[in-house]
């Protein structure tokens, strides 16, 4: 979790209580200040897996898109993950992100989570991770 290192991982779980129909693209939204400060995340180190930890079975992924949008009426970065088959309801999971480049100095930063329900026009958003980035636990 130091500053500048860029081979951070991010475990983000999602559980499965959250995923209420099938789903077949996972949305997350990271504000402007991470990528202000260097922090990048490499998109082709990025995998889902079933189950609570990073060891759980692969999900395949189709297609990752990143674009700069507007959230919550500031800048951000938002990643559409889509799988190859829809993940089943009721199905806890983690994004796992590797080979990460932590930001430039420490920041407190938000990660919001929406899923696109198989069928469902619209994402819904789900909830959110808090994360202290390149804090030092002294």
């Amino acid at each position: 979790n130091d500053r500048r290192n860029s081979r951070a991982q991010y475990a983000l779980r999602v559980p499965g209580d959250r995923v209420q129909q099938a789903t077949q693209r996972i949305s997350i939204v990271y504000p402007e200040a991470f990528s202000n400060h260097s922090g990048r995340l490499n998109l082709e180190a990025i995998e889902i897996r079933r189950g609570r930890g990073t060891n759980g079975q692969m999900i395949a992924i189709d297609d990752i898109q990143e674009q700069e949008v507007v959230f919550q009426s500031r800048p951000a970065t938002r990643l559409d993950i889509y799988m190859t088959e829809a993940i089943p309801s009721d199905t806890t999971f983690t994004v796992v992100m590797d080979n990460v480049r932590n930001p430039n100095r420490a920041l407190m930063q938000q990660f919001w989570l929406g899923l696109q329900y198989t069928g469902d026009p619209i994402v819904a958003y789900v909830g959110a991770w808090e994360l202290l980035i390149a804090y030092d636990d002294d």
